[in-house]
């Protein structure tokens, strides 16, 4: 019988990622951008997705939000 391993990354983390780390990430790349000069711009891809994903957790805390104001 043969025994199949599934690489790690096959699974999707059950984790929640805060605004707080998310703007945390922002810093890092932003930072790896400045010193990386003249090649910073391959990052960008990078920095582009975290500020999707952070606008995104943004907008559904504020539906969150205002959905909860309706009950008062």
């Amino acid at each position: 019988m043969r025994h199949r391993h599934r690489a790690a990354f096959d699974k999707k983390p059950n984790v929640e990622v805060s605004v707080e780390v998310l703007e945390k990430c922002l810093d890092r790349v932003a930072l790896a951008i400045d010193r990386a000069g003249k090649r910073g711009a391959v990052y960008l891809p990078i920095y582009e997705r975290i500020e999707n994903e952070l606008d995104t957790l943004r907008a559904k805390e504020e539906r969150m939000k205002r959905a909860r104001q309706r009950l008062k």
